[in-house]
């Protein structure tokens, strides 16, 4: 028993004693390969990513400048000063324990040299904690650190030409050594002062912190 043939979808069968062809199969489908993207199109990129530094390296550290170095240091050194004024105080408080005949060098009057032993010994503990404590913040410091350290320099600045002008306007004669040391003591205030206001301090004080 014989089948029909099956109609052929693409055209009339070819005529009597020609060989049928095959019927055409549709071009196979290319299916790009996994991460492939046609080009063109920008690729899309991930949300919330970090954000790349120019060449691809992180931003270096910079050192602290020499200007804020030397404030540093003058910071220090200038509370080590003032620590060593308060030991003055606690001497002046001693000596006005004792008799007047005992201490010729302070005259008789033993109120007043306890009250300027216990005035020196509290100004210069406190000038001594501030510097010190100013000074150990400058390495991660921001502007107000900065602002404190301007400060503490202004009253450093202050109390040396206070120091400095009474001596200028003194009765009693003062030696060389000590207008020497009040006229250093003067200088090196003002510079920690000037060298907290340039420039430089600034960018170092108000630099990213990572």
């Amino acid at each position: 028993m014989s089948h029909p043939s099956q109609p052929n979808p693409y055209g009339q069968p070819p005529p009597y004693g020609y060989p049928s062809v095959p019927p055409q199969q549709p071009p196979p489908q290319h299916h790009p390969a996994p991460g492939y993207q046609a080009p063109g199109y920008p690729s899309a990129g991930y949300p919330g990513g970090y954000p790349q530094y120019p060449g691809g390296m992180p931003p270096t550290r910079t050192g602290m400048p020499g200007v804020v170095v030397t404030a540093r240091v003058l910071l220090f050194v200038a509370g080590g000063l003032w620590l060593l004024l308060a030991m003055l105080g606690v001497y002046l408080m001693a000596e006005s324990s004792k008799p007047y005949y005992e201490r010729p060098a302070f005259g008789g009057v033993s109120d007043d040299l306890y009250v300027v032993g216990v005035v020196l010994l509290c100004v210069s503990l406190a000038m001594g904690a501030l510097h010190i404590t100013v000074a150990s913040m400058f390495g991660r410091g921001r502007t107000g650190v900065r602002v404190m350290a301007i400060i503490t320099a202004a009253l450093n600045t202050l109390a040396a030409g206070l120091a400095f002008l009474s001596s200028l306007t003194s009765d009693e004669s003062v030696d060389g050594f000590g207008v020497l040391i009040q006229v250093l003591w003067l200088v090196t205030a003002i510079l920690t002062l000037v060298f907290l206001c340039v420039r430089p301090a600034g960018q170092w004080f108000n630099r990213p912190q990572f």
